[in-house]
């Protein structure tokens, strides 16, 4: 995952850019990276749980094989619908997902062994974590005619 690049791809992003695919506009796609990011990188806790064989079977497609992550997938927990945005604008979600790469990556060198907890795939080492992610940005990036 090249997080300068990442970093950098943010910029071109504008508030009234639409979306290729999906609803979010390119604030909630930043802020939903965002979460997933604090979920990594230990700044959101969710209990630990065993996940279901459905969703193992899910982990072990994403994760240890060259699939994409696949369109119109619901986050945990989601109801479809476009979550409240919780930052005042598009140059704050760039500069928090900015940030939240930067913890992520320092998180894991301070903490290698760490196993934070997936929503849905239950606790992942730092490199499925990593995998995980530069699908997920990819993925959202995607939306938006960005690349990672």
């Amino acid at each position: 995952m090249d997080t300068q690049k990442i970093k950098e791809s943010t910029k071109s992003l504008t508030t009234d850019q639409k979306p290729i695919f999906g609803k979010m506009t390119p604030q909630h796609m930043l802020e939903h990276l965002i979460i997933t990011l604090k979920l990594s990188s230990g700044r959101i806790n969710l209990p630990i749980f065993e996940p279901s064989e459905e969703a193992i079977k899910q982990k072990k497609s994403l994760l240890e094989t060259d699939m994409k992550f696949p369109k119109g997938i619901q986050a945990p927990g989601s109801n479809g619908e476009l979550p409240p945005l919780k930052l005042l604008n598009l140059e704050e979600a760039q500069q928090g997902f900015s940030d939240a790469l930067e913890q992520f990556r320092k998180y894991f060198e301070s903490y290698p062994e760490a196993t934070p907890v997936h929503p849905r795939f239950g606790a992942l080492t730092a490199q499925e974590w990593s995998v995980f992610h530069g699908k997920h940005i990819a993925h959202h990036f995607s939306q938006f005619g960005l690349t990672c």
